[in-house]
């Protein structure tokens, strides 16, 4: 008997040595017998967990934690070890208290810290996931994952820019290692620096050209940028590594399904389609596709699967209830669409916390009120501007979903226009100014420190950005509608370019915003009656535009051109300084890859049933219509 177990001790024992060298399916063979026959050995159960984790089997490794907690229920290791597994096998929130309890067993321990951060980012909680990341960096401040995780919540969380330092130090620890240059490359994006994001992006592919992940990051940043033929071009890469990961699947295929191309993007999926269980990510893209092939019924259905069995992410269920109200108020059942689109909202407010570039109300309010507070005629007139008098720009502004991607679409139809869709560089612009001006007056109050040179400067990078994006055409547009923040930046800097204010009915603008899902930078647009208080805000500081500045400024409503599309693309040629084109009347008919929510509308020809579409739902929109009427 003292034989035996003489014999169990020393197994137990080479085992947690293999352990020690790395060879952890030889230490997993011996400790499976040591746990069998001493079913009680509470260490043995550990250590087998902790084999199974380095094996990536955490089915295996969450039996054996359950073992050790069952005889030693605070055992800090058992915790981290379980909750990891939890995370990774898509229990999150199972894993959330129990990393809890291994942080509160051990506060020192940097690694249940970090582990609590990656289960609360996977649950969607970001602002606690920013928390436990901070705290494991501060107890390991050389924590490489610690510190790309950080700056990944970050960027979810709205506060890109505090992203970047984290970003750099994880870069200095490891050059070679792809995955901050991955995260820096959606920084990028989130910051609307697409140029910059491909930088990061290509080192990555180029330092690990047989990662399907790196890829798929290059492809996401093309398609960010609407560069969608090198974004299918990265996709099929990726997917010539992991053939079948859905992600991937989706990512192709929603380019396809962007494009028009509904039976190319039904012939992507159709694979994943008829396997049987279907990835979120492929549900999602075949609900986008589904009405274009009449199959809107069968996408409905296939959405309310995936909710009921709870395999979305945050992310995932947010886009799960947009489509499921897309789709329903397509068929008319506006009741059932608004809940969908109320549950999206506020399912979507509640991680937005914005940072200091984001549009949240506190900001616009200062922004909104140091404009018309210090801003006047006078102030203008007294201003420097740039001697630069090209009439290049075209910038296409006002409201989101007020009409400027179907402007831009007709403009774009022209021979001599070329659409550069959303740019961030006017904002761009903006931001460095403001940290140029340091601590003196507020923008755009500080623009009377700011001489002829500079904006010359300024001037000139804006023109040069256009210059990337198309060479030749006599005019470049450019739709970011929040632009009219800054007419009077484009004022100084641009004298001679064309602005168009595009104008909707505002109950129609602002319920179209609220069945859009925005990112973190227009929180506003996610509660009805801050959405009703933004617009009125916006017209007091388009009425003030009109009143300090000599701007050329047209001004177009959608009504209108719904009514006469003829006499408003005319109207809209001439402003530009463009002869006449029949092709601007047919703008439907160009094939060109559109970054907008409304890459839809403009592939049809102009209609008249969005005109009043709120009455469809007027009994929900009390908070929106008293926010409206106010004064």
């Amino acid at each position: 008997m003292n034989s035996a177990h003489a014999s169990i001790r020393s197994r137990k024992k080479k085992a947690l040595r293999l352990i020690e060298l790395g060879r952890f399916q030889e230490a997993a063979t011996l400790l499976i017998e040591v746990c069998r026959a001493r079913p009680g050995d509470t260490d043995a159960w550990r250590a087998l967990a902790e084999a199974y984790c380095k094996l990536r089997l955490f089915l295996d490794c969450a039996q054996c934690c359950h073992k050790v907690l069952e005889h030693r229920p605070r055992d800090h290791r058992a915790l981290v070890l379980l909750g990891r597994a939890l995370d990774v096998l898509g229990r999150a929130a199972d894993a959330m208290p129990i990393l809890q309890a291994a942080v509160d067993t051990d506060p020192n321990d940097a690694e249940a810290h970090h582990l609590l951060g990656n289960a609360a980012f996977s649950c969607g909680l970001r602002t606690q996931a920013v928390e436990a990341y901070h705290a494991a960096i501060a107890l390991r401040p050389d924590y490489f994952e610690a510190l790309n995780n950080l700056a990944a919540a970050l960027r979810a969380d709205g506060q890109a820019r505090e992203a970047l330092p984290f970003l750099e130090r994880a870069h200095g620890l490891r050059p070679e290692h792809p995955q901050p240059l991955h995260t820096l490359a959606m920084v990028h994006v989130a910051l609307g620096q697409h140029e910059a994001a491909l930088a990061p992006a290509e080192r990555a592919v180029a330092l690990a050209p047989d990662d399907a992940d790196g890829h798929r990051v290059l492809a996401n940043v093309h398609y960010q940028a609407a560069r969608f033929d090198a974004a299918l071009e990265s996709f099929e890469r990726a997917l010539a590594i992991a053939p079948n990961q859905p992600v991937l699947v989706a990512g192709k295929a929603a380019i396809l399904e962007r494009r028009g191309e509904f039976d190319a993007a039904r012939a992507v999926l159709a694979p994943q389609l008829e396997a049987g269980e279907v990835a979120p990510a492929v549900a999602l893209v075949f609900a986008a596709l589904a009405p274009s092939l009449g199959q809107a019924d069968v996408a409905t259905a296939l959405l309310e699967r995936q909710l009921v069995q709870g395999r979305l992410n945050p992310g995932q269920t947010v886009d799960c209830h947009y489509e499921l109200g897309r789709l329903a108020d397509a068929r008319g059942d506006y009741e059932r669409a608004f809940h969908h689109f109320a549950v999206a909202n506020e399912k979507q407010r509640r991680g937005q916390m914005g940072d200091l570039g984001a549009l949240d109300e506190d900001s616009l309010e200062r922004l909104f009120e140091t404009t018309l507070a210090h801003c006047d005629r006078a102030f203008w007139a007294s201003l420097c501007n740039s001697g630069n008098r090209s009439e290049r720009p075209v910038f296409v502004l006002g409201m989101p979903r007020s009409g400027t991607t179907l402007v831009e679409q007709i403009l774009s139809s022209h021979p001599a226009v070329h659409g550069g869709g959303e740019l961030e560089v006017l904002p761009a612009i903006a931001q460095q100014l403001i940290e140029q001006q340091g601590a003196g007056e507020p923008y755009p109050a500080g623009l009377r420190q700011v001489d002829t040179a500079i904006l010359d400067r300024y001037a000139g990078h804006y023109l040069a950005a256009l210059e990337v994006r198309n060479s030749h055409a006599a005019r470049v547009v450019d739709k970011l509608p929040h632009n009219f923040l800054h007419l009077g930046l484009i004022a100084a800097l641009l004298p001679c370019a064309h602005v168009v204010h595009t104008r909707r009915d505002p109950r129609d603008t602002c319920l179209s915003m609220f069945f859009t899902k925005f990112n973190a930078r227009t929180p506003y647009a996610t509660d009805l009656a801050a959405l009703g208080r933004h617009y009125r805000r916006y017209e007091r500081l388009m009425a003030h535009w009109r009143a300090v500045l000599d701007l050329p400024l047209l001004e177009l409503d959608y009504e209108a051109l719904v009514d006469d599309q003829q006499a408003q693309t005319q109207r809209l040629l001439e402003f530009c300084g463009l002869e006449r084109d029949a092709r601007c009347l047919a703008f439907e008919r160009q094939r060109r890859d559109v970054d907008s929510p409304s890459y839809r509308q403009v592939r049809e020809p102009l209609y008249s049933h969005a005109v009043g579409r709120w009455q469809n739902y007027s009994a929900y929109l009390a908070p929106l219509l008293e926010a409206l009427e106010e004064t």
